[in-house]
């Protein structure tokens, strides 16, 4: 009997170790995350109770900056997450407040122009997403958007414009790029994008001529 108390002792005590040794957080981080790739090797404490990757350094998030965006950062409202153009554009702020100009004086006149609005918008975390795990995407993406801010200055500043019909493929390219990695609803928002741009009936609204 005595035998069979200190086997079961025993079994107790090795378990209560390997359940402290392999427990998914510790007690100081007792906030398990979905991956280890987040918080301090999968965990947060409640003070910083939000997963996100340590690329800034801590791996989560306090409550007062509760967004994890895309690029790993925390942020204490969501619409400061970066967008997709400010990734590609290093937040050159000249070159986007011209597209944000484009985007009030001219797209927001019509409902189509407002719905693409609207679904640039909606998807912009996981598009940006989609850009920070691919570099060359990135590079691709940041040429086109680079001579599109080039081209909205001219427009914002002539009220009409040109552009080689290159610009256009491209930018069909790089939408054919991101709906590889997207969700079924971006990639519907893509088809979207792209029936509009190939009708190009929208470029007639918004004062823009294209070079064949």
């Amino acid at each position: 009997m005595e035998l069979k108390k200190i086997s079961f002792m025993g079994i107790v005590f090795i378990f209560t170790i390997c359940t402290s040794l392999f427990a998914a957080c510790p007690p100081d981080y007792p906030i398990e995350c979905e991956t280890e790739n987040y918080g301090n090797d999968g965990c947060c404490s409640l003070a910083y109770p939000i997963c996100c990757s340590p690329r800034d350094g801590s791996g989560c998030c306090d409550a007062d900056y509760p967004y994890c965006c895309p690029d790993d950062y925390c942020y204490k409202d969501q619409k400061d997450c970066p967008c997709p153009s400010g990734l590609v554009l290093n937040n050159d702020k000249t070159k986007l407040e011209v597209l944000r100009d484009t985007r009030d004086t001219r797209l927001t006149r019509t409902a189509l122009g407002q719905s693409l609005i609207d679904l640039y918008y909606k998807h912009t975390g996981e598009i940006s997403s989609i850009l920070l795990a691919d570099e060359e995407l990135q590079k691709i993406t940041a040429n086109a958007v680079n001579e599109i801010a080039e081209k909205a200055l001219s427009l914002n500043s002539n009220g009409r414009v040109s552009i080689d019909n290159n610009l256009i493929e491209s930018v069909l390219e790089i939408a054919d790029l991101i709906s590889e990695d997207a969700s079924p609803e971006l990639r519907r928002g893509i088809n979207k994008v792209k029936r509009v741009i190939r009708r190009r009936n929208i470029f007639r609204h918004l004062g823009i001529t294209i070079n064949e």
